[in-house]
């Protein structure tokens, strides 16, 4: 019947042929053209570095017109350069492309710079080269892009992607794409510095485990690892032995364990001819969560597996270990999409400040990478599944009491000291001081105990001045600093869950025909519906989240994990939307200059 009516359409007078001649060659084409456009390579052939560089950014572009991501010349010098460097951390660990080493957790705080190499980059020897950074802060991952010339050939590219994983806080993740459009087979080598010889290393062996996350593979494979223990001694102070259980005169120092799962990289990568190959590596790095008072005699037996060291050493050494087998067990881009939905969620919350060309302005730039490295350097204690635990759930609301004491003193918007360029790694150490110190001193301690989630909202309660109080939260802004649309994106008040989104906008072109002077300000304020549960994130194909690994476990041992169609969409999984749940019967009333006037309620939709 499908030929019958095609050839009855076809048949005729001649326009009608003529027709059904065109339509014919237009369908063909549509599927030439579909065809080639579905299939063709994804990378962009070209002999220059420039064309190849300005390829491999274009994914990043809406991100980086929103100042979600950032583009970084790693051969700009830096008094033209830009005001940040690439960094990644999990609270835990953290590293960036700029400068070598490794920041670990040390004494509460991710401060202690390990030098001490564990980041690699790729080469093709007798090339020349050029490379890009970028900063992508929605999803917390950082990226290098490599692009390599030979004389008359095509570029070779390569991309190297690398993140602290936001919840399995011992995985640091590297992963390599590499691109060959030439005839030939192309080999890449890996450059990385030895860590054997650091002066630090007390401890190494080697392990193996099963990789099964393979693609295209059935069997598991197996992975070397070098495992490493390093020891960071301090000196100890008559002050800091108070209250210790051994006798002063035995303490010689206060020691950090470093425990270090490095796989065992190959010398060099061959990509095949026209192909693009991905490789992938997972670092698992923990280290102590307070220092050790140790005496001689422990120093002396820190090798071994007896003592107070050798003890810390070994459940370190088992929380790291089971994070690996878990992550082993699944393709790295499954492992991606729990860390990137944990970083998109904590980045619902954040300001959004219309843009000012002045010179010397605060903008989207100095504000989105300086809350970055804030939530960077502070564990997420909410993206694992607490399963309804009403226990978690009332000491999460306790603490959330302690928060009315938070009294921002001053306006951040204004200062100079607050959003300074960050350059190395000493420099962001000095903004994130400057923030710790200013938010202490503003009383706002209990924020720190909820991590990263609560130090964001504590920024950002500083930043717009919101002052919070038992019954009521007020917004403190001077008019002197209302010349900017401002949104502040998800701030929560005075009570749990209870989260709104407050604009301020400058209407344009509405000045008081009777005062000149007077500026129209509108402000808006409504309730944003609650992110879903990471445990949604959760499939069959997907990793189950583990229980925090807090406490040593043994090094065979991995958590059962209940199925996930058990846990999908169930709120009560995940603490921080059970609690905005639980607060959506709370009602939230809106009223400008002191209530003066009658408040309004607040709902999903904005309210002017």
């Amino acid at each position: 019947m499908n030929r019958a009516a095609s050839f009855y359409f076809c048949h005729g007078k001649k326009f009608r042929i003529v027709v059904c001649v065109c339509l014919l060659l237009s369908f063909y084409s549509f599927i030439w053209y579909f065809g080639n456009f579905r299939f063709r390579s994804e990378f962009v052939k070209t002999d220059s570095l420039s064309i190849c560089l300005e390829d491999r950014i274009k994914p990043f572009q809406q991100k980086i017109n929103e100042f979600d991501a950032f583009v970084l010349r790693s051969n700009a010098r830096q008094t033209d350069g830009p005001k940040s460097m690439t960094f990644v951390g999990n609270g835990h660990i953290g590293c960036s492309f700029e400068q070598e080493g490794l920041l670990v957790q040390h004494g509460g705080t991710m401060s202690k710079l390990l030098n001490i190499p564990v980041l690699m980059s790729l080469d093709v020897h007798g090339y020349l080269s050029d490379a890009s950074l970028v900063m992508d802060v929605r999803d917390g991952i950082m990226y290098k892009m490599n692009c390599f010339k030979h004389e008359n050939e095509l570029c070779v590219s390569s991309g190297t992607m690398v993140y602290a994983h936001r919840i399995y806080n011992s995985l640091l993740v590297q992963n390599f794409r590499v691109y060959n459009p030439l005839d030939d087979d192309a080999t890449v080598k890996i450059n990385k510095g030895n860590i054997h010889s650091w002066s630090g290393v007390r401890t190494l062996r080697t392990t193996n485990l099963k990789q099964q996350n393979l693609p295209g593979e059935e069997k598991p494979r197996t992975v070397s690892y070098q495992v490493l223990s390093i020891l960071i001694e301090e000196p100890i102070t008559e002050e800091r032995s108070r209250g210790y259980s051994k006798p002063l005169e035995t303490i010689v120092s206060r020691v950090t364990v470093v425990v270090l799962f490095e796989p065992v990289f190959p010398d060099t990568l061959t990509v095949h001819a026209g192909k693009t190959q991905s490789y992938s590596f997972i670092t698992g790095v923990r280290s102590s969560t307070t220092p050790i008072p140790v005496t001689k005699a422990d120093l002396t037996q820190a090798a071994s597996d007896y003592g107070v060291i050798g003890r810390e050493r070994k459940a370190l050494e088992s929380i790291v270990q089971a994070e690996l087998a878990f992550a082993l067990q699944y393709p790295e881009a499954e492992l991606r999409t729990l860390h990137t939905t944990a970083w998109n969620r904590l980045w619902l919350s954040g300001i959004t400040l219309s843009y000012s060309y002045a010179p010397n302005t605060l903008n989207g730039e100095e504000v989105n990478t300086t809350l970055y490295y804030l939530a960077s350097h502070m564990p997420d204690y909410y993206s694992v599944s607490i399963d309804g635990n009403q226990t978690v759930m009332n000491a999460y609301l306790e603490r959330a009491k302690r928060r009315t004491t938070c009294s921002p003193p001053h306006n951040l918007l204004e200062s100079t000291v607050h959003w300074q360029p960050v350059r190395s790694f000493s420099k962001m150490s000095n903004l994130i001081s400057t923030w710790y110190s200013t938010l202490r001193l503003a009383r706002c301690d209990a924020f720190f105990e909820d991590g990263a989630h609560g130090i964001l909202q504590a920024a950002l309660l500083h930043i717009g001045q919101f002052h919070l109080h038992e019954k009521y939260a007020s917004c403190g802004l001077s008019a002197e600093t209302l010349h900017r649309d401002i949104l502040f994106r998800r701030v929560q008040l005075n009570q749990p869950g209870v989260y709104v989104n407050v604009e301020i906008r400058i209407v344009p072109g509405e000045l008081s025909l009777s005062s000149p002077h007077l500026m129209v300000v509108e402000l808006s304020t409504w309730r944003s519906n609650p992110p879903p549960p990471l445990s949604t994130v959760a499939n069959s194909k997907t990793p189950k989240i583990l229980p925090m690994l807090s406490q040593p476990l043994d090094a065979a041992f991995i958590a059962p994990i209940r199925p996930s169609a058990d846990i999908q969409g169930n709120q009560h999984s995940d603490l921080l939307v059970w609690v905005e749940h639980e607060a959506e019967r709370i009602p939230v009333f809106v009223c400008p200059a002191g209530c003066q006037d009658m408040p309004v309620e607040v709902n999903l939709f904005a309210i002017d």
